[in-house]
């Protein structure tokens, strides 16, 4: 008989089944989560106008039920040098965001990161079902482009390592994968 410890894989949970993307944009939200990061395809994702950095608009991707979240990646559009300003990400584990949620990114009314292909990344640890994403302009022009949303983690369960007992032949480690909820062993 062995004694592992039990791995928990932080996996994209946007790609669950249940997560899904809401926004009071034009546009069909279920691109910014469906895994594709081609910006070059900006005008079949979500997009719109705002004309200053004071105006934000905004994206939200329920995850279905509480999950332990690692990280999440934003994808812009990123065929030049370009930064967005007004970004904001947030969490929350009702999804009203009216000051019960977390933010975890800011940049403001001020330009952010400059886009890449592959992405700007916020880590941070936090218990949440929604996570919200706020943008406004470019600084190449008046358009926001939602392109996609990674949102790491794992299952609701609690997210320390514990203690399995069970035999073992050759492999030492079990990991949960968080997706099916199903032991696998690596050596």
């Amino acid at each position: 008989m062995a004694i592992g410890i039990c791995e928990l894989v932080d996996t994209d949970l946007t790609l669950l089944d249940g997560a899904t993307a809401a926004t009071p944009l034009d546009g069909d939200p279920s691109t910014f989560i469906d895994g594709n990061r081609e910006s070059a395809l900006w005008t079949s994702h979500v997009h719109t106008d705002v004309s200053t950095c004071d105006e934000s608009v905004y994206i939200t991707v329920d995850l279905g039920r509480v999950f332990s979240l690692s990280s999440v990646t934003i994808y812009h559009f990123s065929g030049d040098e370009r930064r967005y300003c007004g970004q904001k990400i947030s969490t929350s584990v009702t999804g009203e965001f009216a000051g019960e949620d977390t933010v975890v990114y800011d940049t403001g009314a001020e330009f952010g990161h400059v886009e890449t292909a592959e992405g700007f990344t916020v880590r941070f640890q936090a218990h949440s079902r929604f996570v919200r994403h706020w943008s406004s302009r470019s600084d190449a022009n008046t358009a926001v482009h939602f392109i996609e949303m990674e949102i790491k983690g794992h299952g609701s369960w609690s997210a320390t390592p514990f203690e399995l007992r069970f035999p073992v032949i050759g492999l030492t480690r079990p990991a949960l994968t968080p997706a099916s909820g199903r032991l696998r062993y690596l050596p």
